[in-house]
């Protein structure tokens, strides 16, 4: 059974570019091997509402490794996560500040949901890293 590993609530500041990194290791402290895998975090303002299987609300914007969709869905997609090659357990998310300016356009403060979470490429298994609540605080300089 798949678990979230942990929480993560970053304080983002609007006005700039965003930039994380995550590092993955095993119980020895040696770096996952994430090859064959795609990162992907939906940040959205509710807890997503879902019938027959189908979300009925949509993120206020997705975050992917590049080329996650073969066909770009209704809402915002940013591919701004990339895994080290050759992997080193590393994930990195960039996102750039025009594109952060689509989180909130009136640069008010916004605390939305996420989760962040391992796709493998060939079977769709999904494996949820963290969750958490980032706040993204108004930019001073713009």
């Amino acid at each position: 059974m798949a678990r979230s590993f942990g929480e993560y609530s970053p304080a983002v500041p609007l006005g700039v570019t965003w930039e994380e990194s995550i590092l993955l290791e095993d119980e020895n402290g040696s770096p996952v091997d994430l090859t064959g895998y795609d990162v992907r975090a939906q940040l959205r303002a509710v807890v997503p509402v879902v019938a027959a299987g189908v979300p009925l609300t949509y993120p206020v914007m997705e975050i992917t490794t590049a080329g996650y969709y073969g066909t770009a869905p209704a809402w915002p997609v940013v591919e701004a996560f990339t895994i080290a090659d050759p992997t080193d357990g590393t994930i990195t998310l960039r996102v750039d500040v025009d594109d952060l300016d689509a989180i909130s356009p009136s640069n008010a403060k916004a605390k939305l949901l996420w989760s962040i979470v391992l796709v493998n490429k060939n079977t769709g298994y999904a494996i949820p890293l963290v969750t958490g609540k980032p706040v993204f605080l108004p930019a001073t300089t713009l």
